[in-house]
């Protein structure tokens, strides 16, 4: 049976996409969903949840909570796994050549007494090279356990576009 796959689009604001597939059955996915706007920078989550119970969010993050929908759509089953893409317009468009840029999105979730909190972001800075100026991007993720329980909060990247607007994929789990 194919997962169930839903999406929900708010203009450039948030793309989601909900996959309720186990993770037995394919563990394989599309690591990376970009905008249709060449200048929107795009964060694609991917969530999996390796405990026994349900995975919901204990503490949003602000494009979450903006969400048009209840925060129960971004809950993951148990031994499931669950995706969504974050746009966010313009954001690396102008850079200062004193100071990075940075985006950056953290959220916790908690599955029983276990809560991870999980942060994504992606720093650009220009740099001088030779006679020229690039822009450099930095792509990072962190999960740290939070909650009551000890939980092991793992973290990977996915995938980057090491080019303008830098967007990339993360994968976040709690085990």
């Amino acid at each position: 049976m194919p997962p169930l796959i839903k999406t929900i689009t708010t203009g450039l604001i948030l793309t989601l996409a909900i996959s309720t597939s186990s993770l037995a059955s394919n563990d394989k996915y599309k690591t990376i969903e970009l905008s249709d706007d060449p200048n929107t920078t795009t964060i694609h989550y991917h969530l999996k949840n390796l405990t026994i119970n349900k995975m919901s969010i204990s503490t949003p993050s602000k494009k979450q909570s903006n969400a048009p929908f209840p925060l129960s759509h971004f809950d993951v089953p148990a031994k499931g796994k669950y995706e969504y893409a974050a746009d966010f317009p313009k954001y690396f468009s102008s850079i200062a050549f004193n100071e990075a840029t940075v985006l950056s999105e953290t959220f916790s979730y908690a599955s029983g007494n276990k809560e991870c909190q999980f942060t994504a972001s992606i720093e650009v800075r220009l740099e001088k090279q030779g006679e020229s100026v690039e822009r450099v991007p930095h792509w990072s993720g962190n999960g740290k356990s939070t909650g009551v329980e000890p939980a092991d909060c793992s973290t990977e990247i996915l995938e980057v576009m090491d080019s303008f607007p830098y967007s990339f994929s993360i994968e976040f789990s709690i085990e």
